[in-house]
């Protein structure tokens, strides 16, 4: 797996999503996790790469995987506004 290294491009998308984020009163902010997934394949062939807008879950590809079907609504608004101010 390529590593995936912030661009300019991933900064402005970063930048435009932290505003949309605080328009809907969610705070969106920048987090090394570390570990790898499609994101990082998707970052070696463009310029600007966001991993993590979908909803709040974890227990990654275990037994006890979850998903908080709470976060589902601010997660997709953050998305369409993010999709709309791109297109």
């Amino acid at each position: 797996m390529p590593p995936w290294r912030a661009t300019a491009g991933t900064r402005r998308l970063l930048a435009l999503a932290t505003e949309v984020g605080a328009e809907l009163g969610m705070a969106v902010q920048h987090v090394e996790t570390g570990g790898c997934g499609d994101a990082n394949l998707l970052a070696a062939h463009c310029d600007a790469v966001l991993d993590g807008l979908g909803p709040v879950g974890g227990g990654d590809h275990s037994d006890a995987e979850y998903l908080d079907l709470t976060t589902v609504p601010d997660r997709v608004a953050l998305l369409a506004g993010l999709i709309s101010r791109l297109g």
